[in-house]
C-alpha cells in the first residue's frame, strides 16, 4: 500500500510540474561525469533558474548534479558513495526554497 500511495504522489508531481511548464520535455544532453559508468538520471526539479537531477550509478552511487539555465554544469554533490546495500530510484522535487531528494536503497 505505501508504494502505491508513493507511485501515485510521485506520478502527481510529475504532472504538476509538467502541466505548470517547469518540466518540460526535450532532447538528450549529457548531465553523467563519467563515461565509463552507467549513470543514469530519471528526474529532475528546478527553482526557476537552475536545475537539481540525482544521478545514479545503479547499487552504488547517488550524486546531484547542478545544470546552469545556460545548459553547463554546476556543482555536483554526493549524496550516497559506495553502497553496499544498493540504491536506485532517485527523485527530487523543488518547493518552499529547497530542494528534496528521495531514494530507494
Amino acid at each position: 500500500m505505501k508504494k502505491f500511495i508513493y507511485l501515485s504522489a510521485l506520478i502527481f508531481l510529475c504532472l504538476l510540474l509538467y502541466s505548470s511548464g517547469h518540466a518540460k520535455m526535450s532532447a538528450y544532453f549529457p548531465i553523467a561525469n563519467d563515461p565509463q559508468k552507467l549513470e543514469i538520471a530519471i528526474s529532475a526539479a528546478t527553482d526557476g533558474t537552475n536545475y537539481l537531477v540525482p544521478v545514479m550509478v545503479p547499487f552504488s552511487d547517488i550524486y546531484a548534479q547542478f545544470i546552469r539555465q545556460d545548459g553547463t554544469r554546476g556543482n555536483k554533490v554526493t549524496i550516497v558513495q559506495n553502497s553496499t546495500s544498493g540504491v536506485f530510484d532517485a527523485h527530487v522535487a523543488y518547493g518552499g526554497g529547497k530542494y528534496l531528494l528521495i531514494w530507494t536503497e
